[in-house]
């Protein structure tokens, strides 16, 4: 049976779950563009100890796609602490990051899983605004379930 066969079951991630976690957002980036033939750099090197690091908090959450005994894909989120505004007296936003779904699992609908459950999770924590950065690839689906393009800069200090 392939991957393509076989519904995904979407499951909160654990530290065991770190590296792959990692991995996929690596190659996350590189589908933004970003380089990524240098596996010794410091930002890819640090990588499966940030989601471990933050797999042990109470204000970040991932999930991951498991396709029979394989990771197909994986989804974080995280709270951020902002201003209260309206439509948002407490101020915090849910951040959505490192989405990724291997090819061999795309179409099926695990991204959308994956995204289901970090907004989800973001509602039990009484958060009411959620905030992302899409690719072209992505943006279909974020806009499907209701996000909106936003005006975003941003400075490199």
């Amino acid at each position: 049976m392939t991957l393509q066969q076989t519904a995904a079951m979407i499951r909160p991630a654990t530290s065991a779950d770190a590296a792959a976690l990692a991995r996929m957002a690596i190659l996350m980036f590189e589908s933004m563009g970003h380089d990524i033939s240098d596996p010794t750099a410091d930002w890819m090197r640090g990588m499966s100890d940030w989601y471990d690091r933050k797999l042990r908090t109470d204000s970040f959450a991932a999930f991951v796609a498991q396709q029979e005994n394989t990771v197909a894909g994986g989804c974080s989120v995280w709270l951020l602490d902002g201003l209260p505004r309206t439509g948002n007296p407490s101020g915090l936003r849910a951040y959505v990051g490192g989405m990724y779904v291997y090819p061999s699992a795309r179409g099926q609908g695990v991204a959308r899983q994956l995204l289901a459950a970090v907004l989800d999770w973001s509602r039990t924590k009484g958060i009411g605004i959620a905030e992302l950065h899409a690719t072209s690839m992505g943006a279909p689906l974020y806009e499907s379930v209701g996000f909106q393009p936003a005006t975003n800069y941003r400075l490199p200090l």
